[in-house]
């Protein structure tokens, strides 16, 4: 009984932990400031695709805005998805 249990509970476990997606990570690709108050920034993120063609990976495209304070802090930012799927070579 003892060993039937331990291993449900082991494949219930597995099955939650490999349930689990990562998100990869947003690189910063470029920073700017507009004006004296604004930060804004282009970041990319794996799309976890890839061109059939050239079998490279594809990467999606944010626009990153956040207001500036004369301390430097930055606050209320604001991301946007503005591309799907584009080969990294073509942003920069």
């Amino acid at each position: 009984m003892k060993r039937s249990y331990l291993a449900v509970s082991i494949m219930a476990l597995a099955s939650v932990l490999g349930g689990c997606a990562t998100v990869p990570p947003k690189i910063l690709i470029s920073q700017a400031f507009q004006g004296d108050d604004k930060n804004l920034r282009t970041l990319m993120q794996d799309s976890g695709k890839k061109n059939e063609a050239t079998k490279s990976r594809l990467f999606n495209v944010w626009v990153s805005v956040c207001d500036v304070s004369e301390a430097s802090a930055e606050a209320a930012c604001k991301e946007s998805k503005v591309l799907d799927d584009v080969v990294p070579g073509s942003l920069y």
